[in-house]
Order: C-alpha cells, then structure tokens, then sequence
C-alpha cells in the first residue's frame, strides 16, 4: 500500500507556535518584529495575516495557515 502524503506535505513530528517559525524568518533577514508590524507573543493567523506573511517572506499564504491550523488542534488536544 502507497503512502498516500506527498514529500510536500507539511506534517511535523513536533508543534511549535508559528510565531516561532516567524521568528526565524525575522532573524535571517535581519528585521524586528515592529518592522513587520506585528505582535508575535499574541499573534493568529489569519487569511489577512498570512497574506501579509507571505508579501514579507515570499511563504505561501497556505503555508501559514496550516501552520496555524496545525498549532491550533495541537492545542486542543492537550
């Protein structure tokens, strides 16, 4: 039987906040969070942020959002 999940697929053995993945992104290109314009420590994603995430970081919009999603049912399940 085939693994039906592609090499593409976003699907983590860990979860972290997307803040932190944002964070990173921050770092490599040398900008602050008030640059960007938002605030990290209370942050959702969502359709309007990610499009600004992406506009910044050249990262799907879709890439955020599942992470959201992700951290999101994370959280629910604990």
């Amino acid at each position: 039987m085939e693994n039906s999940k592609t090499s593409t697929e976003y699907n983590p053995d860990y979860i972290s906040p997307p803040a932190a993945t944002i964070r990173d992104c921050l770092k490599m290109r040398d900008m602050t969070e008030e640059e960007l314009g938002l605030d990290l420590d209370n942050l959702v994603i969502t359709e309007e942020v990610a499009q600004k995430l992406y506009s910044v970081f050249k990262i799907s919009a879709q890439f955020w959002l599942s992470r959201e999603s992700h951290y999101r049912n994370y959280l629910k399940s604990k």
